[in-house]
């Protein structure tokens, strides 16, 4: 007995022991004690964690607290290194990469309010590294794991962690509108890239044609799609006007052999999937399904719509090398590809370089035409806006030219070496089968119309006529009618079986649904519900066309949602291997495979896998103010439109180094108390302390000077070094002093740049410079790579400071001539009223220095606690008088009511002025008469109000340089009420006799 009882103690001592011994040894406490010894830290031992009653998340239908003990082990997640020792801590001692955001006490997501597991997913209230979750996010991070730590994935957590090159997705549970998280001011690095990037794309591949994109849910709305109504392809409705059966069916058959770069899927000849009978169904009735498609767009076809004028009046002929010009001038190139022209990159519209070999059919060039003139008249729901073409322009000689023929003359010429692939041999016999699939599936519209001749077999009507032959099938090329109404027939319901109508306007398929499953909330989609059927035997047999190690190939293996959707969007088809086989043809999966790089694939994966319907409720839903609503809804409607290709929206930023003391005194010329920036003196004081490096920084916004060619202007400066001069649009604070916008430039080393961060926009003006430039040059302009910049398409930063909203909103509709020396006039885009509306409060909302709420009433508020100017009348006539002058003042440049300057040509001419009362904001029309390079850097008018010195003008308008500017300023916004004064009937009729009853 006494044995039984040592022998009981002896045990119990030992498993007490050895309970002790391995809760010494678990992972989290061997992280603790090497965090104190690493960083000599007196951080008390023991469990860490965040409890979060109100941030709750779904499980198994309850609403479960959030409990995270990600601190446990991530002990240096808040520390705040140095940039460059932070890639250097080992994990999980690395400090968050992006304090600014998250983590933080002072980012908007400070981790005692969000914890992790919001942002990360995984089991929070784990504290072992195999049950918290993890997911590697490559095969070494994995082998690694599993070598030190044993690790393995948890299969009973519904919530694992994504990996790290889709964690961005999880932003969009709060962020539905995706615009939000773009670049701004506080944050100028982009606080989720990818996830952005995945969302541009769908936008712009027009995923939402397929799949509702957008969950129903009450709260969880993104309504980020914008207006669907508007296709991302081109209209059909038309296309027999533009177009030949031989070049619409191979553009059918293989979207990318006539536009390598296509956004268009490829819907046929996907086959490496298919096996014996089901490989050969698809290639005998995906010949009939590509002929029958191009038989019914063209059958369907709309006459173009009646041209409201003849096609010219002008006197020379169309010019493919006028038209060329053109080309680049008219702004084409901000949203179309040309290999003419190798330095534009956009994709808003589709590349023009073979586009001549499209328009094949007779009507073609009138139509192009036609379409140039006014693309909505020939597609009201087209994106593509109104180039505002001339009718006739003046040419040598006196003869004129017709930009629209020179332009259609050019692309037209713009064939390359295109030629149309053979289509797959087609056989009658095909189309009476996949006739007869159609009719055994129960479809009530297809109705063949029944013959003389003889039934086959399959108890379908054969045709009279043999079309055996490769290519026999065209519009009316010789099939009887019977037969062409059987392909037609056909060719409607491939359309609806594929899904055409998502992406273009066809005739019939206005009402049709979507053909894809809806995807709202397919981040949180049962990976059960998945069908990876047989994709592991697809793998294996595709192995040599795959790389060796593919973490996305893994996850496939292990039917993981990330790596179903990964390679849905490489080989979308692929999970029909050795299934198909079972299935009729009409009964394939039909996604087709677009053209998309890995890094493309990875972007879409991050946006897919954020559309969940579980959102944060109550106080940590995401509810932007009116200001920040006015900027996530004016992004869209930007990026519909692509303003950003021609329009710089923001202006570059570069950090710059230097030695406290030794960057050169700015000029401090004396100007008007109301130009004068403010920094605080704290602000100041920054400016020249120095960092860690021995370095003061600052950070400097506008943009470089550039040479003829459109580079950075490279100088040196006294020591041999390469230096840049940078041009200011926002005044900064450089080394305890400001510099101010229109001084002089900052002198840049160029080995003092830290960082670069491009402008957003302008990419138009900045291809163009360089012709503007030589033509500037060749003119004998003074400082011509400044004056071009007046030339091209204006900068819009803090656009909604300097003109009224609602003049805006009008404008966009309904766009005039502003700048006569404009190079390309502003194109009409077509808008709906939202649409200009939101556009005009985007400005309002993101001008830093705004005078008043989104699209309200003008104030003439030019002082401050002032309603109005107190200005006589007889101060208004003299200033008139002082904007009539030619000689020296205003109507030297200026166009005045129905007055226009002459005789130095329309590169000096400026804008109207008896307008500028109605689109300028009163705060920012005195600052531009008072200085107007301070406002405009590049701006050739002059100080004609001078700060110092004696005022000018003193016959004309008598007074100081302040009181002449503020009557100038007062006549302008008054103008149109002031010209009516002058012409006023009741002021010029006799006074009436007292005695007069009337």
């Amino acid at each position: 007995m006494h044995g039984l009882f040592w022998l009981s103690s002896v045990g119990l001592l030992a498993a007490t022991a050895w309970m002790l011994l391995r809760d010494a040894d678990r992972p989290w406490k061997h992280f603790q004690r090497e965090y104190r010894e690493s960083f000599s830290s007196n951080a008390p031992a023991g469990i860490r964690q965040i409890v979060l009653p109100e941030l709750t998340f779904d499980l198994n239908f309850r609403r479960i607290a959030r409990c995270d003990r990600c601190p446990t082990c991530h002990l240096g997640i808040e520390q705040t290194p140095s940039q460059d020792k932070l890639p250097d801590n080992p994990q999980p001692f690395r400090s968050h990469p992006r304090l600014d955001l998250f983590v933080g006490a002072g980012s908007p997501h400070p981790a005692q309010d969000y914890g992790c597991t919001v942002c990360h997913q995984g089991q929070g209230s784990a504290t072992d590294f195999r049950r918290a979750a993890h997911a590697p996010n490559d095969s070494a991070a994995a082998r690694s794991w599993k070598e030190k730590y044993a690790w393995s994935r948890n299969p009973d957590w519904d919530f694992p962690m994504l990996p790290a090159r889709f964690a961005e997705s999880r932003c969009l549970q709060c962020h539905r509108d995706v615009t939000d998280l773009e670049p701004t001011a506080r944050f100028p690095d982009p606080p989720a890239a990818k996830l952005v990037a995945g969302y541009q794309l769908v936008r712009r591949l027009g995923c939402y044609g397929c799949h509702e994109l957008e969950n129903a849910t009450e709260g969880n709305v993104g309504h980020w799609t914008g207006d669907t109504a508007r296709k991302v392809g081109p209209s059909l409705r038309q296309v027999a006007q533009k177009t030949s059966f031989e070049f619409l069916a191979d553009r059918i058959a293989d979207p990318a052999h006539f536009l390598p770069d296509s956004r268009m899927p490829r819907l046929f000849g996907l086959a490496e999937h298919l096996e014996g009978s089901a490989l050969a169904d698809a290639k005998r009735f995906e010949a009939v399904e590509i002929r029958a498609i191009a038989t019914y767009l063209l059958g369907a076809s709309e006459p173009a719509a009646a041209s409201e004028a003849p096609l010219s009046t002008a006197t020379e002929s169309p010019s493919a090398e006028r038209g060329r010009k053109l080309f680049a001038l008219q702004g084409c190139l901000a949203c179309h590809n040309h290999d003419d022209f190798p330095q534009g990159q956009a994709v808003q519209g589709p590349d023009l370089s073979r586009v001549g070999a499209k328009y094949a059919a007779a009507n073609a060039p009138r139509w192009l035409v036609d379409w140039l003139r006014d693309p909505a008249r020939c597609a009201p729901q087209t994106s593509m806006p109104n180039p505002r073409l001339e009718k006739t322009i003046p040419a040598n000689g006196g003869k004129t030219t017709d930009p629209a023929l020179d332009l259609a003359a050019y692309l037209l010429a713009s064939k390359g070496d295109f030629r149309t692939a053979p289509l797959p041999p087609f056989a009658e016999k095909d189309l009476d089968s996949l006739a007869a699939l159609y009719s055994l599936q129960g479809d009530p519209s297809f109705s063949p119309e029944p013959t003389a001749t003889a039934k086959r077999d399959d108890g379908v009507q054969s045709s009279t006529i043999s079309t055996s032959t490769p290519n026999a099938v065209a519009v009316g090329s010789g099939l009887n009618e019977r037969a062409e109404k059987k392909l037609r027939e056909l060719g409607r319901l491939a359309i609806a079986k594929r899904g055409c109508f998502g992406c273009h306007e066809i005739a019939g398929f206005e009402q049709s649904q979507r053909i894809g499953p809806a995807l709202g909330d397919w981040g949180r989609k049962p990976t059960s519900q998945l069908a990876f059927e047989k994709i592991d035997e697809f793998v294996a047999a595709q192995k040599a066309n795959l790389p060796r190690e593919d973490i996305n190939l893994e996850a496939l293996r292990e039917r993981r949602r990330e790596g179903f959707l990964m390679q849905k969007l490489r080989a979308p088809r692929s999970f029909d291997f050795r299934v198909a086989a079972k299935k009729q043809f009409n009964e394939y999966l039909r996604m087709g495979r677009f053209n998309l790089s890995d890094a493309e694939r990875e972007a879409i994966a991050t946006f897919v896998l954020g559309l969940t319907a579980d959102s944060p409720q109550g106080k940590y839903a995401y509810r932007p103010d009116a200001k920040r609503t006015a900027i996530i809804e004016g992004r869209k409607v930007l990026d519909r439109y692509a303003c950003a290709e021609c329009h710089a929206l923001e202006m570059e930023r570069w950090t710059i180094a230097y030695k406290p003391g030794e960057m050169p005194r700015p000029p401090q010329p004396e100007n008007f108390a109301f130009l004068e920036p403010r920094f605080s003196e704290k602000a100041l004081a920054a400016s020249r302390k120095a960092k860690e490096s021995g370095f003061a920084q600052a950070e400097i916004a506008g943009m470089p000077r550039l040479d003829a060619d459109g580079n950075i202007l490279e100088d040196e400066d006294d020591e041999g070094r390469p230096i840049a001069y940078f041009t200011l649009w926002k005044p900064a604070a450089i080394d305890g002093r400001i510099w101010t916008v229109g001084g002089a430039d900052v002198t840049v080393p160029l080995s003092q740049i830290l960082k670069k961060r491009p402008a957003w926009g302008g990419t138009l003006a900045r291809i163009l410079y360089p012709a503007i430039a030589a033509v500037a040059k060749e003119k004998n302009f003074s400082s011509p790579e400044l004056q071009v910049w007046g030339w091209l398409p204006p900068a819009l930063v803090g656009e909604g400071g300097k003109v009224e909203p609602a003049w805006l909103a009008k404008y966009l509709s309904n766009p005039t001539t502003i700048r006569p020396a404009g190079v390309m006039p502003m194109p009409k885009f077509n808008l709906s009223e939202k649409e200009s509306a939101a556009l005009a409060e985007y400005f309002a909302a993101a001008a830093e220095d705004r005078e008043d709420s989104l699209l309200s009433p003008k104030t003439q508020d030019l002082k401050p606690g002032t309603s109005r100017l107190a200005v006589s009348d007889e101060r208004l006539d003299q200033a008139f008088r002082l904007m009539l002058d030619a000689g020296s003042f205003c109507a030297k440049c200026h166009l005045l009511g129905d007055y226009r300057p002459g005789g130095e040509g329309r590169a000096i001419l400026a804008p109207n002025l008896a307008d500028a009362g109605n689109r300028l904001r009163p705060r920012y029309l005195r600052r531009w008469l008072a200085d107007p390079k301070s406002v405009l850097p590049y701006t050739p008018m002059p100080q004609i109000f001078p700060p110092v010195g004696d005022p000018q003008g003193q016959e004309l308008l008598p007074g100081s340089s302040l009181e002449q500017l503020d009557a100038v300023a007062q006549l302008l916004l008054e103008y149109h009420e002031y010209a009516k004064s002058k012409l006023s009937i009741k002021k010029l009729m006799p006074p009436r006799p007292k005695d007069d009853k009337l």
